[in-house]
């Protein structure tokens, strides 16, 4: 696992997760909807679990805590090879291709 810590991970999945929403209300087709609608709520489970850590403990590394690194590392894998090529808006684009990256390295 890359060594982030919670304040950074907080940010990071708080930023997927909004770009998410976009890409889901974008998607024409259902089983695009439906992948990205599993990963906000595999991304939400963990960033309602890192909300619940103290402010005073936001220096400390990230360890994922909802769930086992590699379900989380898998979602963003699928969603990355059968979402992002159906994304038609550039802008939804471009904020996806870093958060993708920022992700796996993070859940690695």
């Amino acid at each position: 696992m890359s060594k982030i810590t919670i304040a950074q991970a907080t940010n990071l999945l708080d930023e997927f997760i909004l770009v998410l929403e976009d890409t889901y209300w974008e998607a024409t087709q259902l089983s695009v909807k439906d992948e990205v609608f599993a990963l906000i709520r595999l991304l939400s489970a963990e960033l309602t679990e890192l909300q619940k850590v103290s402010v005073q403990d936001d220096h400390y590394d990230y360890e994922v805590i909802s769930t086992k690194p590699s379900v989380i590392r898998d979602g963003v894998k699928s969603a990355q090879e059968n979402v992002l090529p159906t994304v038609l808006r550039v802008q939804t684009k471009q904020k996806l291709l870093p958060l993708f990256d920022a992700s796996l390295e993070a859940f690695s």
